[in-house]
């Protein structure tokens, strides 16, 4: 009840699905509508010539690769936490695991001047950001949702 719309890209490990399970666990009962904005890709930042061959998820667990990650709640972090939970692998040996940056290029930033040698994060940040290159991992749906009632509202249309 604190906002009319919002933007969402939460993957979900259950289902393999974004948002709507989301939208579902969070507004139960509530008729909800979610428009499709974009699809993009996430995948991991890494050094020109990916000199660490970091290629999937279990090569984060890797004692010699140092990862930098998204803050809590952010979608990349959603997924990131989902693949590892799916796959069985523990974060905390994850090195740099609790790194935490706030953007996307700022974790790209990070892989660019040699604080880590891996981040997750979109495409886009990877071709905004000279120094990496990406690995591409998972298409992402990034949705708005917003309640069913409010489509009739001048304002939504």
């Amino acid at each position: 009840g604190t906002a009319n719309v919002t933007a969402t890209h939460l993957w979900d490990g259950e289902t393999e699905e974004y948002n709507i399970p989301y939208v579902r666990r969070l507004l139960p009962g509530q008729r909800a509508v979610v428009v499709n904005l974009v699809y993009r890709t996430q995948g991991f930042y890494v050094s020109p010539g990916n000199p660490k061959d970091i290629r999937d998820w279990k090569d984060l667990m890797d004692e010699n690769i140092t990862f930098v990650n998204r803050e809590k709640g952010s979608g990349t972090r959603v997924l990131l936490d989902e693949q590892l939970r799916n796959l069985n692998l523990d974060s905390r040996l994850m090195k740099g695991y609790r790194n935490e940056e706030m953007s996307h290029i700022a974790v790209a930033s990070a892989v660019a001047r040699g604080i880590a040698d891996v981040g997750l994060g979109t495409e886009k940040a990877a071709l905004q950001v000279p120094g990496v290159e990406f690995v591409p991992l998972k298409k992402e749906r990034y949705d708005l949702v917003f309640y069913k009632d409010d489509l009739e509202k001048s304002n939504f249309q």
